[in-house]
């Protein structure tokens, strides 16, 4: 595996995690100079046909796209059944936004994490990648949350749908199959919901 690699997977993930625990507290430039750590660390992802790598929807693609919109649907539905929620009856301003939050994730961690850590192994690039984004998402509602959420729930669930969506990556060859599912999930999980706590507060 390339050094370069492992310390710009490295940079990007602490970058993350650490804009997460000062988002709710710090001075908006601390967040934004964090954002940049993590952005000159992921600059190796834009090289070449790199992107359109990680964009690429190869055969049998469809099939794949459709598997993460099922895939997102159905973990919301859970989501929501879990929390005594209820289906969305319709959707607010926030819905856009919360989908865009969760494709972004995607093109981290599923993207640029795990497609760095690729010569580890589906296993090993698949769990780091979740992992790293588990971490993000604790430092980002643990500290802050004003919500009743159970620090091992969060990670359980962020964790298996880690998995989940890079299991779709790697078989997909392709970061559009989970960026939907993403997307899809927080669609439906907020897209009623004024914006949560642990996005701004």
């Amino acid at each position: 595996m390339d050094r370069l690699d492992l310390i710009d997977t490295l940079v990007l993930s602490a970058g993350m995690c650490a804009f997460a625990l000062l988002v709710h507290d710090a001075p908006a430039w601390s967040g934004a100079g964090l954002l940049a750590v993590a952005a000159v660390a992921g600059r190796r992802l834009w090289r070449g046909d790199a992107l359109a790598d990680v964009f690429a929807l190869r055969r049998p693609g469809v099939q794949y796209a459709a598997m993460g919109l099922l895939l997102g649907a159905a973990l919301a539905a859970a989501c929501r059944w879990d929390f005594g929620m209820g289906l969305p009856r319709s959707l607010g301003a926030f819905a856009l936004t919360g989908a865009l939050i969760g494709a972004t994730e995607e093109l981290l961690y599923r993207g640029f994490v795990q497609e760095r850590l690729a010569p580890l192994g589906a296993w090993g690039a698949v769990a780091l990648a979740a992992g790293a984004h588990t971490a993000y998402k604790l430092c980002l509602f643990v500290p802050h949350s004003r919500i009743v959420l159970h620090p091992g729930l969060l990670a359980l669930w962020t964790f298996g749908s880690g998995l989940l969506f890079g299991a779709l990556t790697w078989r997909s060859r392709s970061v559009v199959p989970p960026l939907l599912a993403h997307a899809l999930f927080d669609t439906i999980v907020y897209g009623d919901q004024a914006a949560p706590v642990w996005v701004w507060s």
